[in-house]
């Protein structure tokens, strides 16, 4: 969370959130000033996620039900798009990239944390699922964003940080 530089008043979506793993802390981080928009494709995720954010009382999180290419957000809202295994899942991802592309501030971040192929991992998905880093780099740079961030301290993942580019 720390790598992130999140700050309270910070306006998030955490696309993939399935069961609101990074969710809950993210909507600890941006403070009640703050929003986090969990986005997720499936319905099961959906319905657990808005029963775990009623429990916990988060008036801070808005739960979305996406599109697999559009998570169907709001224009120019956001300081931080978080994708977190979620990336390997996108079966278009130009097209999901160019919508998050949308929906960023004009410096929005784009962090995404996804399964390394070259680090094995007892668990996760099976390694042809599993999409290389430099792969995932030239396909966000192509729509638009530049690489700013790399961080190399999870075992199976590497965790990369994009801004909008400004033309």
């Amino acid at each position: 969370m720390d790598r992130l530089h999140l700050g309270a008043g910070d306006i998030v979506a955490d696309i993939g959130a399935g069961s609101g793993y990074f969710t809950i802390p993210l909507a600890s981080r941006v403070g009640d000033k703050g929003l986090v928009f969990a986005e997720d494709i499936q319905i099961e995720m959906i319905n657990y996620i808005s029963r775990k954010v009623e429990e916990l009382e988060l008036k801070n999180v808005r739960v979305i039900f996406g599109k697999p290419e559009d998570p169907s957000l709001l224009d120019n809202f956001f300081n931080l798009v978080f994708l977190a295994n979620t990336y390997h899942e996108l079966g278009k991802p130009f097209l999901m990239l160019e919508n998050i592309k949308k929906d960023l501030r004009h410096y929005g971040k784009l962090a995404i944390i996804d399964w390394d192929p070259v680090k094995q991992s007892p668990f996760g998905p099976p390694i042809e699922e599993k999409i290389p880093e430099n792969t995932v780099i030239k396909e966000v740079e192509r729509a638009g964003f530049e690489l700013i961030e790399k961080h190399n301290f999870m075992p199976y993942h590497y965790f990369l940080v994009f801004r909008k580019r400004s033309y």
